[in-house]
């Protein structure tokens, strides 16, 4: 596939992507049946439950995550900005973070995101 790619960046105030790519029209095809519906339960008899820092400053996020994943058996702990959540990071050691980048550039981590920081520090 050939193409060009550009970015335009600016500090506090973001990045402007633009591409250009040659396509060929792909053929129509009918669609498969509609898959199951599927309904998680819970993890795997046996299995550890997955640590997930939630990072969000919106508190119906928070809970609304904390809950859905309580029940299917993860281990969660939520945070509202994120100077909380590189302090739960480095305490916790979480598996997987669920991090709203809207909080991301707030407060003592303005121009630092904490998941850049926590990268930058689990690779010691």
């Amino acid at each position: 596939m050939q193409g060009d790619i550009t970015v335009r960046s600016q500090v506090d105030e973001g990045s402007i992507f633009h591409f250009e790519i040659s396509l060929v029209e792909g053929v129509m095809q009918p669609a498969g049946p509609p898959a199951e519906p599927r309904l998680v339960t819970g993890l795997q008899p046996g299995q550890p439950a997955p640590r997930v820092l939630i990072a969000d400053d919106r508190r119906e996020n928070r809970e609304l995550l904390t809950q859905m994943l309580g029940q299917t058996g993860f281990e969660t702990r939520a945070v509202d900005d994120g100077a909380q959540a590189i302090r739960e990071f480095l305490a916790w050691q979480p598996h997987l973070i669920l991090l709203d980048m809207r909080i991301a550039g707030h407060g003592r981590t303005r121009g630092h995101p904490p998941d850049s920081r926590a990268r930058r520090w689990r690779r010691g």
